[in-house]
């Protein structure tokens, strides 16, 4: 449920940034003059985005970051009340059987005797039910407690390995994270090196992304928006919100990594970029569920996203290839796809 809102989440911000975009665009100073504008300019755009990814960010951020663990305290704590109920409800099961007994020994006696012993009897099994109807209670606080144990321990300190039962802690020294970055970095823009190339023969459309993202890159805001704003709402999204939470649910690594990458694959739109989004997806799912850490992921997005702007910069830098044969071309990208996938696993071992 938590990856469903957290998706739903992104796609009502991105529908408001549509809306933002075409407003600003109506204004003199973004439109162009024209306050008539139906359709976005590329500034117009740009602010859109940075102003709603930002806004995203930023709420996403306090939530992982700062109320959820506290919640998920919370929830421990109320397991806690829970277990003390349950054994509430145990004592008053005890004193009701012990009323009980305390009747039955007055059955010999006169008949007022019998009548307390009775009335006596009467109570204790109340009493009873009521202690039982506690321990149900507490016994199934105590298992909502569990839970949320569960998922504060992982959400605090420790992650799974792939395919394994072992667990490591989030947290690693500086030089080893420092490591898994560069591998991270290194993996992520050979794999999006290699599919451009794989991908280029097949001349797949962009739906004019490519156009509108090269327009935009005439303002200096839309570095800071393409290369961090973006990466770390789109982290946060769907590393962080989608492939944690389903992993949660009980998904295996692979299989939660596999479901937010064709999420993000969605998002993008267009076939040029999903099929890329969707991989890199992936590799980035199974470094967050490795080792915990967004800025893992967050610099390999970042790194991604700035090889993506200085290839929209200088859009020849691939023209040398236009000449090759396919298969050459294909060898290439072969080479660097392979290269990625070594990284990446230098990266997750």
């Amino acid at each position: 449920m938590t990856a469903l809102i957290v998706f739903l989440l992104f796609i009502g911000f991105q529908v408001a940034a549509s809306v933002l975009a075409v407003l600003l665009s109506a204004s003199s100073a973004l439109g162009g003059g024209n306050s008539a504008a139906t359709h976005a300019t590329p500034l117009a755009t740009c602010l859109a985005l940075f102003i709603t990814e930002a806004l995203l960010s930023v709420v996403l951020w306090i939530w992982f970051y700062k109320l959820q663990p506290r919640f998920d305290k919370f929830r421990v704590g109320q397991a806690g009340t829970g277990n003390q109920t349950a054994g509430a409800g145990v004592s008053s099961t005890d004193v009701a059987n012990q009323t009980v007994e305390a009747g039955e020994s007055f059955a010999g006696t006169p008949n007022q005797a019998a009548r307390m012993a009775n009335q006596a009897a009467r109570m204790g099994n109340q009493a009873a039910r009521m202690g039982n109807q506690a321990a149900r209670m507490g016994n199934q606080a105590a298992r909502t407690g569990n839970e949320a144990a569960g998922a504060g321990n992982q959400a605090t300190g420790t992650a799974k390995l792939l395919g394994g039962t072992a667990v490591q802690t989030v947290s690693m020294p500086v030089a080893e994270l420092a490591r898994k970055v560069c591998f991270s970095v290194l993996s992520v823009t050979l794999l999006a090196f290699g599919l451009s190339l794989l991908l280029k023969p097949l001349g797949l459309a962009d739906e004019g992304s490519t156009e509108l993202f090269r327009a935009m890159l005439a303002h200096p805001l839309s570095l800071i928006q393409l290369c961090l704003v973006g990466p770390l709402a789109e982290e946060l999204v769907f590393r962080v919100g989608i492939v944690r939470s389903l992993h949660r649910k009980g998904l295996s690594p692979w299989l939660s990594a596999m479901v937010a990458a064709a999420a993000f694959a969605v998002v993008h739109g267009n076939a040029a970029q999903m099929v890329p989004a969707f991989l890199i997806g992936v590799v980035l799912g199974l470094f967050y569920l490795r080792t915990g850490n967004l800025w893992l992921c967050l610099s390999a997005h970042i790194a991604n996203n700035i090889f993506a702007v200085a290839f929209l910069q200088w859009p020849d830098a691939l023209s040398f290839t236009d000449s090759w044969p396919v298969i050459a071309i294909v060898a290439l990208g072969v080479l660097h796809v392979g290269l990625g996938l070594l990284n990446a696993w230098r990266t997750l071992k």
